[in-house]
């Protein structure tokens, strides 16, 4: 899981040091919606959460999903 202060999320300042961390080593990445997320990554290629509730149903797809969590975390590049 990867989650972003408030002010990151707000206005397009920074990602944390976690996305670039997972995105390089091709991890699968459940993540909030940053501002600045789209600018840098392909959304597709991640699993994206805009509220607890769809944290917690994208978490139980990903782990049964293995396929779909290793596609994605193989487009990052």
């Amino acid at each position: 899981m990867n989650l972003h202060l408030d002010e990151q999320i707000e206005w397009c300042c920074e990602l944390n040091e976690r996305t670039y961390i997972l995105g390089i080593t091709r991890t699968p990445q459940l993540i909030d919606m940053p501002a600045l997320l789209g600018r840098r990554y392909d959304l597709n290629n991640m699993f994206c959460a805009q509220t607890p509730q769809e944290y917690k149903d994208l978490f139980n797809y990903m782990l049964i999903n293995e396929e779909e969590c290793k596609y994605k975390s193989n487009l990052i590049f």
